[in-house]
């Protein structure tokens, strides 16, 4: 006989599951969730073949895939290396929030179909030895508390940007993992329009999906401007904010204690492995050129051919590289009218420096620091 916390709870795996690979780590996941006793919610914007519908207990499709393209909803993404920074948006293909969030809506109407009280959230790629975080986490949502999230960053007010400006950094809640109050979660994530959140994150520069999920739940200080804030609610760490090893600065500190109990794995695929990071940057009157194709290698080689040309004859790069290695070219200002990329022998991206508008674009896609 299972336990309230099992009987009373509900997994729900949000899922893009296109390749097989992805469909191997989902399916390993079901079936632990399974052995532990759980009914499994899945939800999805892709196609599910047969053995999938069988494994999980529940199987939502969703044919309206909500992207946003646009670069002020895409997000970035910030690579460091020892002699300079990118933080670009054109690294990102599109913003997938929107259409998380309908996944997250559709299982959790459905875990208050079933009567559920908890609802524990995962991404398809994880993993768990164990359930002994889950159970702990019903015990607080029992006694009182909407939920559990983690974070990957914290909130802070009027941070020093480190170029003489303030700014404020968001929350960023993950939906790797969380645990939440059926009811609750519901309410919640049918309070805004997608046209809200739309808006939110343009005015007040909501960067990526984990944010914005921050104000969707209410824990956002947007949240406490707005009279809205949600404050029975425990935000963990992902990651262990005690640890100081030498690694510390570049964001590799082991998981949460807790969560190394329980065995937990997760990103175990690479969202975007056939997405190169390609962008070009302005800085200090010139452009700078970047390309790299980020590849989990332990899941699959990956190179990234690519030729560069500019100006329409010149041919900056004809390469094969392997994954993580990146080149970059510089330019003067006035001498690059044109670039085009050319990735696996396609036309990838084109850059029309002579076009007004690519210019205030590109500032607003790119930034580049040199160190």
């Amino acid at each position: 006989m299972n336990s309230e916390h099992v009987t009373d709870s509900v997994i729900l795996i949000h899922a893009h599951l296109t390749s097989q690979v992805r469909k191997d780590f989902c399916h390993d996941f079901i079936r632990q969730f399974k052995s532990f006793g759980y009914d499994v919610i899945l939800t999805t914007h892709a196609p599910v073949d047969r053995d999938t519908q069988d494994l999980a207990d529940y199987v939502i499709y969703d044919k309206d895939n909500l992207l946003l393209k646009n670069p002020e909803y895409r997000g970035y993404i910030n690579f460091y290396t020892a002699g300079f920074d990118i933080m670009s948006r054109e690294f990102v293909k599109q913003n997938t929030i929107l259409a998380v969030l309908r996944l997250l809506l559709a299982g959790t109407a459905y875990a208050k179909l079933l009567k559920k009280k908890v609802i524990h959230i995962f991404d398809y790629d994880g993993y768990l030895e164990n359930d002994i975080e889950l159970q702990k986490n019903y015990d607080k949502i029992k006694n009182g508390l909407q939920g559990v999230l983690y974070e990957r960053v914290k909130e802070q007010i009027n941070c020093n940007d480190g170029r003489g400006g303030i700014y404020n950094r968001h929350w960023q809640i993950m939906t790797l993992i969380m645990s939440l109050d059926v009811d609750f979660l519901y309410d919640r994530l049918t309070k805004y329009t997608n046209e809200h959140l739309e808006e939110q994150m343009v005015y007040w520069g909501i960067q990526c999906g984990e944010e914005l999920l921050a104000y969707v739940l209410g824990v956002s200080f947007l949240n406490k401007d707005e009279g809205d804030h949600v404050a029975n609610i425990e935000i963990k760490n992902l990651r262990d904010d005690t640890y100081k090893g030498e690694e510390y600065e570049v964001g590799s500190r082991p998981l949460n204690p807790d969560l190394q109990k329980c065995g937990f794995k997760y990103s175990q695929v690479y969202l975007e492995e056939d997405y190169p990071w390609i962008c070009l940057a302005y800085f200090n009157d010139k452009w700078k050129f970047f390309c790299m194709r980020p590849k989990r290698d332990e899941i699959e080689e990956s190179e990234l051919k690519i030729r560069v040309i500019s100006n329409h004859h010149n041919i900056e790069i004809d390469a094969i590289l392997p994954a993580w290695i990146w080149r970059t070219l510089t330019f003067g200002e006035d001498e690059l009218q044109n670039l085009k990329i050319y990735v696996d022998d396609n036309l990838f991206r084109e850059y029309d420096l002579t076009d007004p508008e690519t210019k205030p674009y590109l500032i607003k896609c790119n930034r580049w620091y040199d160190k």
